[in-house]
């Protein structure tokens, strides 16, 4: 399978909370990292978080491009209680066709900050 068909079918298992489904996309030693927290997960362990994450999610893709070695991802997940909005940026790397390595990137949608509100028009 294509590398970008592989994130994007990923993805779309991810918005659909089929979270067991996506260990077929990874080698099975794979690491998934969160730098903005300093987790390391192992698949097992990257599945067992999201089961665990509170509340329901929407997830929509804005972008998914290749690399030589690597796709990057952004995409915007937001809780359907409308009490997180945030963007994950992420990073794959594989290894014989699956995924070796997820490097994710979360930042807040938040409201321009006051002090920049004039010089955004």
């Amino acid at each position: 399978m294509k590398r970008v068909k592989l994130v994007s079918q990923f993805w779309n298992e991810m918005k659909k909370a089929n979270y067991d489904s996506i260990r077929q996309y990874f080698q099975e030693e794979a690491t998934i990292s969160w730098p903005n927290t300093k987790e390391y997960f192992t698949v097992d362990e990257f599945i067992r978080v999201n089961k665990m994450y509170p509340g329901e999610w929407d997830i929509e893709v804005c972008v998914i491009e290749e690399t030589p070695d690597s796709v990057f991802s952004t995409v915007h997940i937001k809780s359907k209680s409308g009490q997180t909005n945030v963007y994950a940026n992420s990073q794959f790397r594989f290894h014989k066709g699956l995924i070796s390595l997820l490097t994710e990137y979360f930042s807040d949608s938040a409201d321009i900050p006051s002090w920049r509100r004039t010089i955004n028009k």
